[in-house]
């Protein structure tokens, strides 16, 4: 009998099975560079990121997301690209070990995979592994890890992706994704939960940008409390932003207040191991309230945002903190925000200043890139 019902269960899964085609964009894959280090050539691509697995060439990855149709996830996926030579007889040296930031840390020469470094045909065999299924705003898309650079250890040729056709295998989802529910289709909406000290001040703010048009709503934390269940304040707050998100829509949650005032999530980050502050690992992390799916600890060891908690890190809405403590830095915020808006100049929305740095020389972790990356993505020409 239970054979016969794991059959039955196979060939449910074989017929509501699905097969979507996607192609990864022309302009996804950036600008290639090839510095020289004293190890050897580590290619670089503008708007992808340094690999992790020890001992495999050090070829950059970037992350893609792809939609799927309403209801589905994705199973698996099979690939078919078209590659470019850019250089020849290239040395690319392996990838370290992840190691905790430890301030006295020995460096060692990283180790290569004999197997890889040994073989006479281009690693990685595959330029995409399917990671998983997230949702962006209710809709799910396919998570992908693509490889944009292939190389041949024996020879040296370095091979650059021209175009990636994608086949994914999908299946209806086992669980309903958290939806947006919306009661004026016509205008955007926003919330902004304070306390009750600075109310009347982000009353304001809110009349202000009802009156350009987003629909927009004070609560005080009191309420928020008083309405909403959690382990702690800050899951009290996400789930009270959850359930106004599916009732009537929402688009943009301002925190009104100072961590003292508007509770935050600390969410895992790093194992550091340097063993200079009790927290070291956990960063405070606002998107705790942007990304609504899930719990943010699936595994329920109340460390948030670790790998195994699932969580995809999809933006829902767009959030941002007032960190005023008192009225008069309310009242100082809600007068900076209107001057800048009615600024004069005719070119005052291009103008915008990112502040980046060189996080680490090895691996080499620029930080600005992220920044190029929106600049040339999000920015209005």
């Amino acid at each position: 009998m239970k054979t016969g019902l794991i059959l039955v269960f196979l060939v449910l899964m074989v017929a509501y099975a699905a097969t979507v085609t996607v192609d990864l964009p022309a302009d996804a894959v950036g600008t290639c560079y090839l510095p020289v280090t004293p190890s050897g050539v580590v290619p670089q691509i503008t708007s992808a990121y340094p690999g992790t697995e020890e001992g495999f060439p050090s070829l950059p990855e970037l992350p893609w997301s792809a939609p799927l149709p309403t209801g589905e996830r994705a199973l698996s996926l099979t690939s078919s690209a078209l590659w470019e030579t850019i250089a020849d007889d290239v040395v690319i040296p392996p990838l370290p070990a992840p190691t905790p930031l430890l301030l006295d840390a020995e460096v060692t020469s990283p180790l290569a995979d004999d197997e890889i470094y040994s073989s006479d045909c281009f690693w990685p065999p595959e330029p995409a592994q399917l990671t998983g299924t997230g949702f962006r705003n209710g809709l799910p898309v396919a998570e992908i890890l693509v490889t944009p650079l292939r190389w041949n250890p024996v020879t040296g040729e370095l091979q650059k992706l021209v175009s990636l056709e994608i086949k994914l295998e999908t299946a209806p989802l086992l669980e309903r994704p958290f939806s947006r529910g919306r009661k004026d289709d016509d205008f955007k909406r926003m919330l902004i939960v304070t306390d009750s000290s600075l109310e009347s001040i982000f009353q304001l703010l809110a009349d202000h940008r009802t009156d350009q048009g987003i629909l927009t709503e004070v609560i005080t934390m009191d309420a928020v409390y008083a309405a909403s269940s959690g382990r702690d304040n800050a899951e009290k707050l996400r789930n009270f932003v959850k359930d106004y998100y599916a009732l009537n829509g929402l688009d943009y949650l301002l925190l009104g207040g100072d961590t003292d005032l508007v509770p935050f999530r600390f969410a895992y980050a790093m194992t550091c191991e340097g063993d200079i502050h009790p927290r070291e690992d956990d960063l405070p992390c606002d998107l705790y309230f942007s990304d609504l799916d899930g719990t943010w600890d699936a595994n329920m060891n109340d460390i948030f945002g670790e790998v195994d908690d699932e969580v995809d890190l999809h933006p829902d809405i767009f959030v941002g903190r007032a960190t005023v403590q008192n009225t008069t830095e309310a009242q100082i915020f809600v007068n900076n925000i209107a001057a800048y808006e009615e600024c004069f100049r005719e070119d005052f929305y291009q103008d915008v200043l990112f502040l980046a740095e060189v996080l680490w020389t090895n691996p080499y972790t620029n930080s600005g890139e992220s920044k190029d990356y929106i600049d040339e993505h999000f920015l209005p020409d």
